[in-house]
């Protein structure tokens, strides 16, 4: 790794051309907190940048408190390279040393298959995916836009370096900056969820508590493998949802639930009984997650719960649920990338923010797909957020002057095509031996085309 100490008009040089980088070798990534102070931040490349025609870094740490002024003046003074976020991280100190110290190889330990189940239960809860999961049709962008996919990632890659709350909070203000419709799930209950199964990797004494003890000795008992519902409500005969049938274990989850429901059971809570219940039916499986629909209102994340509880199952099928759309999460969750390396997103929550909420909202950025954008919440963290094209641009449909413009450019770009290809075939038939056809053949073929294409019309 190179390194390069900068002010803020040393940088925009450095990134504009004027200026050649001047990066001397990083002995370590730790060793750039040293290279940071007020006023002069550190740019970190992986390569030397003397050897590429890429001079922009991989990484900008700034001092604390100095990242949105630094990526302000950028956005002033490099409006061509935005969003600037898409090619280059920018943290802040505090930020880069808790990462610096904890980054590695994604893992999620022996809660992976746990985590799956509850992402598929996240999306589940939200009424517009149950038709398409049903149809095994869902995306992989619309599981990267739920809160339990960017926490576990969090998690996989850098043990909880950020608090879950802190990087909720981010993951609320990309859905409110994109206008996405709220999902009803609260973001502190799911984050409480994620603290829950980290806990789980961990030994009991070191453990994060949810509320109660009540609440971490039943999950410790179902990480375990034990049977927990004689904790969850005494006197409830568990064989009757273990050596039942499907059917008999149908009935009883019926009147537990309408117990639960009436009973006066915190939320959390009762979702997390609610959840394990349902995941006795079918061990291992999600097939009775619209047994569990009916009580989203009063149990909130029971689905979520549900789909944990299902990946704790020794026989789990969640992976493979809905057309294996859990083994591509998975599988996403798991990506290696480098800190110091070129972000896959299409742009920061920083920067996002910065544009969306200024003097003048600018919506009109490169991203790579038409249809969402991925926000990069934390350096490796990402969430997948709606982005249509065309709510972007309403004025294009309606504006008469706007539309004969884009025909006149595009009839221009058409006559420009056409003459090229006249050419080219000119010099084919050249090469053959012949001689070209006037032009008026040429003219013959194309309003021939033309024509037809407008009968068609």
């Amino acid at each position: 790794m190179f390194a390069q100490q900068f002010q803020r008009a040393t940088l925009i040089d450095l990134i504009g051309g004027k200026r050649r980088a001047n990066a001397a070798r990083l002995p370590n990534l730790r060793h750039a907190s040293g290279m940071v102070y007020p006023g002069t931040s550190v740019a970190i490349w992986s390569t030397d940048p003397t050897e590429t025609a890429n001079v922009l870094p991989h990484l900008i740490v700034t001092p604390d408190g100095e990242a949105q002024a630094l990526l302000s003046w950028i956005m002033t003074y490099a409006p061509a390279l935005r969003p600037f976020t898409a090619y280059c991280r920018i943290i802040e100190l505090e930020e880069f040393n808790a990462r610096a110290r904890a980054w590695r190889e994604p893992v999620l330990s022996r809660v992976d298959t746990s985590i799956v189940g509850g992402i598929i239960g996240e999306i589940l809860s939200y009424q517009f995916a149950s038709e398409r999961l049903a149809r095994g049709d869902l995306t992989a962008s619309a599981f990267q836009s739920s809160l339990l996919y960017a926490l576990a990632r969090e998690h996989a890659l850098c043990g909880a370096a950020m608090p879950a709350a802190d990087l909720a909070q981010r993951w609320l203000r990309s859905r409110s900056l994109t206008q996405q419709p709220n999902r009803g799930v609260p973001a502190d209950d799911i984050a409480e969820i994620a603290m829950f199964l980290q806990g789980l990797t961990k030994e009991p004494a070191t453990a994060p508590r949810s509320r109660d003890d009540l609440f971490s000795r039943l999950g410790r008992e179902l990480f375990e493998g034990g049977a927990v519902l004689d904790t969850l409500i005494p006197g409830v005969n568990e064989d009757a949802l273990i050596s039942g049938t499907r059917e008999e274990r149908v009935v009883a989850f019926e009147r537990i639930s309408k117990s639960l429901a009436a009973s006066d059971a915190p939320s959390q809570e009762g979702s997390f009984m609610v959840g394990y219940i349902a995941s006795r039916i079918f061990p291992g499986s999600l097939r009775h997650a619209s047994l569990v629909t009916p009580l989203l209102e009063r149990f909130k994340t029971s689905l979520i719960w549900f789909g944990v509880c299902a990946g704790f199952q020794p026989e789990t099928h969640v992976l493979d649920e809905y057309g294996g759309i859990g083994r591509r999460t998975l599988r996403d969750l798991l990506m290696p990338e480098a800190l110091v390396g070129s972000p896959q997103c299409d742009i920061a929550i920083m920067e996002l923010d910065a544009l969306l909420t200024g003097d003048r909202r600018i919506e009109d950025f490169t991203h790579g797909n038409p249809y969402y954008l991925v926000v990069e919440l934390a350096p490796g963290v990402y969430s997948s957020v709606n982005w249509p094209t065309k709510r972007r641009h309403p004025a294009t449909e309606n504006t008469g002057g706007n539309t004969e413009k884009s025909h006149r450019i595009a009839r221009e770009l058409i006559t420009r095509d056409l003459e090229a290809m006249r050419r080219q075939l000119g010099e084919i038939i050249r090469a053959l031996g012949g001689e070209p056809s006037s032009a008026s053949s040429y003219e013959d073929l194309f309003g021939a085309l033309s024509s037809k294409r407008g009968r068609k019309k």
